[in-house]
């Protein structure tokens, strides 16, 4: 059971539907830990890219 609970945390850090994943690119289109862009940050499904 640990185990599963560990893979789901880890899965919801990786997601990129993560709620977390728009407060990391504060809406600029840029997210640093996610390699330079903010994935579907604003629920449009688009990649940005900083400019």
């Amino acid at each position: 059971m640990s185990n599963f609970d560990n893979d789901y945390d880890d899965d919801d850090l990786e997601d990129d539907s993560s709620p977390f994943d728009c407060e990391t690119c504060g809406g600029s289109g840029y997210d640093p830990q996610d390699g330079g862009q903010c994935e579907d940050c604003y629920g449009t499904g688009d990649r940005r890219e900083a400019e």
